[in-house]
């Protein structure tokens, strides 16, 4: 077993009991065990998901000659193995394993995620059902997606390499598992991640299509199950209307059903359109897939607040995601429809004591809330609504962004963002000392390799003989002369920095020794 600092774990010959579901590593006098501790064996996570106490691998530690072994078969197969959040919710599906699948692939692989494929049978550890989005999971495997569910044997099955763990650097929301639900503080992944993912999944999956020369559509994402809205005529009408006041002679808006339709083909119309609109909800996730430069509109019912809640908005402010977001959000109580159900989990508050029932029905605003049983959050979030009549104002804010963008300042403005961010002066080099004998010194060096990236560049510059500075200060040429009395072991450290801004290199140190 060999495991990295972020415990992406590697296993050879590593067996798994079916009827106990659990791992067995076979101890034996040819164990390897690195990267882990004996008090960290039981803590190798199989989701992206932190603090999820269910996520956990459940590996066991047998001897060669324990007699649980007796039966156990071989099977010459390379497995990459997780424990899937909610692989029916198309959210979940992208943002916790999806994305983080193809991020590990690429670190797995350099880069390139095909030898992962080819490598890695994709393997689940928990619910026989493969879900809806099975083809988007088929993807990361050449190979069918195992599911050791589907073992009922008694004896155990030993794979020739079983890889385990996702890298988390792909999140940007957290559920609330360890504390309140919101946006990860600091996230690393990037708009230029986001559509290499979209890209690659397109591609894979065949759902590349033409996008029409008359303009994209906007998809609408309906739901039938709860959080509902009523009118849904209304909104779409609205769409229509600001569409043929923008003067577009082809208008298309095309309603999509996560329940019934394909999610092929959802993909592929989300791809093609302008702008995504929705309620809040997993549907909205589908903004993964949209076109650089369009826009997502989001909905949300009476009390919610889209900063504390919404995953599709912390994704649109991420750096250089190049998509455009905007909410609408119900500011009257009396356009909402409370839960039907009298389920906790639905939204349901019968259950509680009224003087809680009257606090929550009095609420303006939801906080945040840790994950998942806040009747408040629950109640609210589970309502239907009556869209109002400012949803126009909402709608036409939306195509405003889209009228204003303009792909190559975008692509521009990315770039220089990734400068920004990368670009820093390097090492200075060929550092050269002349001593003269009236005591003075010639120090010279070449600028930074990339000093062609910059306006100017300054130099600061410490030199050292003994235990005594005899310079330190800034300047602007690659030469300097010192005056000392000893010439001997001249110790120096020079930087090249940015005139008038903060970018530094590293330190570079160079002892003269002149004789």
């Amino acid at each position: 077993m060999w495991c990295s600092p972020d415990k992406l774990c590697t296993f050879e010959n590593l067996c798994y009991h079916p009827d106990s579901r659990q791992f067995l590593f076979v101890l034996s006098e040819q164990s390897i065990l690195q990267g882990l501790s004996r008090s960290e064996f039981n803590q190798l996570e199989l989701a992206s998901v932190r603090g999820h106490n269910r996520m956990f691998m459940n590996l066991i530690f047998v001897s060669a000659v324990n007699e649980v072994l007796i039966g156990a078969t071989f099977k010459n197969e390379n497995l990459f193995v997780i424990h899937t959040f909610k692989r029916d919710n198309i959210m979940h599906a992208i943002h916790d394993d999806l994305l983080p699948i193809f991020s590990t692939y690429q670190r797995l692989c350099g880069g390139d995620i095909e030898p992962c494929i080819n490598k890695y049978r994709l393997t689940f550890v928990n619910d026989p059902n493969p879900g809806p989005y099975a083809n988007l999971y088929q993807i990361f495997s050449k190979r069918d997606v195992l599911l050791l569910s589907e073992y009922n044997q008694d004896s155990p099955i030993c794979f020739k390499e079983v890889r385990i763990g996702l890298v988390r650097s792909s999140l940007w929301f957290d559920y609330g598992f360890t504390g309140v639900q919101g946006r990860i503080a600091n996230p690393t992944i990037t708009g230029k991640d986001l559509r290499l993912f979209r890209d690659f999944i397109l591609s894979a999956g065949n759902l590349v299509p033409v996008k029409s020369s008359n303009g994209g559509c906007v998809v609408f994402v309906k739901r039938t199950a709860s959080r509902r809205i009523v009118n849904e005529d209304y909104v779409k009408e609205t769409i229509i209307n600001s569409m043929k006041l923008l003067g577009q002679k082809f208008v298309c808006l095309v309603e999509v059903d996560l329940l019934k339709d394909r999610s092929e083909l959802i993909l592929s119309a989300v791809y093609k359109s302008d702008m995504l609109v929705g309620m809040h909800g997993a549907g909205m996730a589908l903004a993964a897939f949209l076109p650089t430069g369009a826009a997502v509109l989001e909905m949300f019912p009476f009390a919610i607040d889209p900063v504390n809640v919404s995953p599709i908005m912390a994704m649109c402010d991420l750096r250089d995601v190049g998509l455009h977001y905007v909410y609408w959000r119900n500011l009257n109580r009396s356009s909402s429809i409370p839960p039907a159900t009298t389920d906790p989990l639905g939204g349901g508050i019968q259950h509680l004591p009224p003087q809680r029932q009257a606090e929550i029905l009095h609420l303006e605003k939801v906080d945040a809330v840790p994950c998942c049983h806040d009747p408040a959050y629950l109640y609210y979030m589970f309502q239907d609504t009556v869209v109002g009549n400012d949803f126009d104002r909402t709608v036409s804010r939306a195509f405003k962004m889209l009228a204003e963008f303009y792909i190559d300042d975008f692509v521009f403005d990315s770039y220089e963002t990734v400068k920004r961010l990368w670009l820093m002066p390097g090492p200075v080099f060929n550092i050269a000392c002349r001593c003269h004998d009236d005591k003075s010194i010639d120090i010279s060096w070449a600028d930074p390799l990339n000093s062609a990236e910059f306006d100017s560049l300054d130099y600061e510059v410490s030199a050292v003989v003994g235990d005594d500075v005899v310079y330190s200060g800034t300047v602007q040429d690659t030469q300097l002369k010192l005056h000392t009395t000893d010439c001997h072991n001249l110790k120096l450290w020079i930087c090249a920095k940015d005139t008038g801004g903060k970018l530094k290199s590293k330190d570079v140190f160079y002892e003269c020794k002149l004789v």
